[in-house]
């Protein structure tokens, strides 16, 4: 049986990785990110909450993460995700992905 999200779940890590999509795609290394490091998630309804994320080693490989509290898988449904990163040279942002939050019996 598969592991999934479902309404409620606490402690769910969620990753996104910042690529500049040159010939071949190249990490950015965010460890400069100071100041702005976020992700937005966008529920099935179409609104949207912005997380304040971390670096999941220390920003070289071009990975944030953030660690989901009980409230904020709220409706069950297909949601999206991108993250988003200000370093001196710009503003830089993740593909966006989806993922499916499951209700519970």
């Amino acid at each position: 049986m598969a592991c999934g999200i479902h309404i409620g779940d606490t402690g769910t890590i969620l990753e996104c990785t910042i690529v500049d999509c040159q010939e071949p795609p190249q990490l950015i290394d965010v460890s400069s990110a100071t100041v702005l490091k976020e992700i937005s998630l966008r529920r099935p309804d179409r609104t949207t909450m912005v997380k304040v994320a971390i670096f999941k080693t220390d920003g070289t490989d071009g990975i944030i993460q953030y660690e989901s509290l009980e409230t904020d898988f709220d409706v069950k449904g297909t949601w999206s995700i991108q993250a988003r990163v200000q370093l001196s040279d710009g503003t830089w942002f993740s593909e966006k992905d989806t993922f499916t939050v499951d209700d519970n019996l």
